[in-house]
């Protein structure tokens, strides 16, 4: 849709709809679940991470002779 829009009514219509769409309180509702989203994933990736050194303990080492 995006791209007709610019295709047919050029830069202007394309740009306006953007700054439209910007300044919706949907935008900024979208923009703060990405925040959110991100850094859960963040910490859960860290998390898991954390736990797995923690069980893994002692690795396997090789006795060099």
């Amino acid at each position: 849709m995006l791209s007709l829009l610019n295709f047919h009514f050029g830069q202007s219509a394309c740009d306006g709809f953007y700054d439209w769409f910007n300044q919706l309180f949907t935008y900024y509702l979208m923009v703060l679940i990405l925040i959110v989203l991100f850094g859960l994933h963040v910490i859960v990736a860290l998390y898991r991470q954390l736990i797995n050194n923690i069980n893994k303990g002692q690795a396997y080492q090789k006795l060099y002779p």
